[in-house]
């Protein structure tokens, strides 16, 4: 799980799978929950730049998708996150 210092934003990573698959998850008001597709964030930091893409780019990608998030059933709490998947499963993050 990765968080924006202003904690509006967080990147839930599922390594679950044969591939990796993350989330960006709005902690604001928002309820959509975008899947980044191929796109990771690097594990190790500092990174030389140039060497990754630093942002997700294949968001709005239908064929990176692995298992889309479902919007309607993201729950916020104070300190975790929740929301099922279409493949059934429920991913959980507390922080």
């Amino acid at each position: 799980m990765h968080a924006n210092t202003q904690r509006t934003v967080v990147l839930l990573t599922r390594t679950d799978g044969p591939r990796k698959e993350t989330y960006l998850v709005p902690l604001g008001d928002a309820r959509t929950i975008l899947d980044c597709g191929d796109w990771h964030p690097v594990r190790f930091l500092p990174t030389a730049p140039g060497d990754v893409h630093p942002y997700p780019v294949n968001i709005g990608n239908p064929s990176a998708v692995m298992d889309a998030p479902i919007d309607k059933t993201l729950v916020r709490r104070r300190s975790s996150i929740e929301f099922s998947t279409v493949s059934g499963k429920k991913i959980i993050a507390e922080f």
